[in-house]
């Protein structure tokens, strides 16, 4: 068997993050890897900060482009995407269907949250949606288009199970933590997640209009910030989400640090969020956390529904950054010993084995799979 080609198609420009979650240096030993830039066709407004530049990038600048490059691919190159399947992005999939039937999607960010229960009312408002009756159309579009390949960090993955990336990186910072974040201590770690102007918020929401919520949402946070500061006698640290492009700092000049999350939570006494998937690191590290809002980021009304729900499903309590002139109390909740216990589970099957070790294994098993199928149908 030839060197396999595998080609990733993401929404995201090539961000530290997505290096190592698709262990991409690592794949590149075994297999022919190009991580093709899709953000142009998909989500042209993201633009992340923290864009690395290697020789294996390919940048895909239209959907004829993408249609050209699918075109002069051989029949067992292995596509990996995880890009949305929403009606949206139907046109990017079907480029790639004229000559691909099958896909593998490696989903690292399985929610294996349980869910609250709906209240009858709630399930009969979902179902008689327009808008879910239009996701559901072209779910069952996307079934008919392609053979599509799972692998996931999902505890329900069958054959093609994944460590949660989150884990990954807590076994890698392990003891190796370096000097400038060290120095920080003590410190609370803020985990930002963009509010208010992440795209995927615009998005979700097309009425919210982050320009007019931003100045309230910043200067309450930074006035609770500052008594937390006092309250714990420490300092706010600012873990940076990826897309964040401040121009200018909005936290009243606190230290801002992107790809560092991991370690950050490691190191510190607490940390503050709202709903970013960063919440493993709280779990993994054991560090008591508080959930914030405020009536700014209540304007967000998809977002504010998400953080109650967490906030129940992980029964840790909401903190209004408007009600505090002073803080008496303790803000911070350490996490309940049960939940911790069953997150744990979800984020590894104890198999020591690496991600970098389990793709290797199982995309060459995809790969000649898809080869002896082409084979079969060839000859048939």
């Amino acid at each position: 068997m030839n060197q396999i080609k595998i080609r990733i198609l993401e929404s995201s420009v090539l961000t530290p993050r997505w290096e190592t979650n698709f262990c991409i240096e690592e794949l590149q030993n075994r297999f022919e890897v190009e991580y093709w830039d899709c953000t142009k066709i998909v989500s042209p407004s993201f633009s992340p900060k923290t864009e690395i530049s290697k020789p294996y990038v390919v940048k895909i600048k239209s959907l004829k482009d993408l249609n050209q490059r699918i075109k002069q691919l051989s029949l067992d190159t292995l596509l990996i995407t995880n890009i949305h399947e929403n009606p949206e992005n139907f046109r990017f999939y079907k480029t790639i269907a004229s000559r691909f039937k099958t896909i593998v999607t490696i989903n690292f960010f399985a929610d294996n949250s349980e869910e609250l229960p709906q209240s009858r009312l709630m399930k009969l408002i979902r179902k008689f949606n327009p808008r879910h009756a239009r996701e559901i159309f072209y779910w069952k579009l996307y079934r008919k288009m392609f053979q599509k390949i799972l692998i996931s960090c999902s505890p329900s993955t069958e054959p093609y199970r994944i460590n949660h990336p989150d884990y990954e990186s807590f076994i890698r910072v392990q003891g190796n933590t370096s000097d400038d974040i060290v120095s920080l201590k003590p410190m609370i770690v803020y985990i930002d997640n963009y509010f208010p102007f992440h795209p995927e918020i615009k998005k979700r929401e097309p009425s919210f209009q982050p320009e007019k919520v931003a100045h309230d949402f910043y200067q309450s946070l930074n006035r609770f910030f500052s008594l937390v500061e006092e309250k714990y006698h420490c300092q706010i640290v600012i873990a940076a989400h990826p897309s964040a492009d401040f121009e200018k700092n909005p936290f009243n000049g606190r230290k801002i640090i992107f790809n560092k999350t991991d370690v950050l939570v490691k190191e510190s006494m607490g940390v503050l969020m709202h709903t970013s998937n960063s919440l493993s690191y709280v779990y993994l590290n054991n560090v008591p956390v508080a959930f914030l809002t405020n009536a700014a980021y209540e304007e967000a009304k998809l977002e504010s529904h998400r953080l109650k729900t967490l906030s129940e499903i992980n029964h840790i309590r909401i903190v209004d950054t408007d009600q505090y002139k002073t803080i008496n109390d303790d803000v911070l909740t350490p996490l309940d010993p049960e939940l911790r216990t069953a997150y744990m589970k979800y984020q590894t099957d104890g198999n020591p084995e690496t991600n970098a070790q389990r793709l290797t294994a199982y995309l060459t098993e995809i790969a000649q799979q898809i080869e002896k199928d082409h084979h079969h149908h060839s000859k048939s």
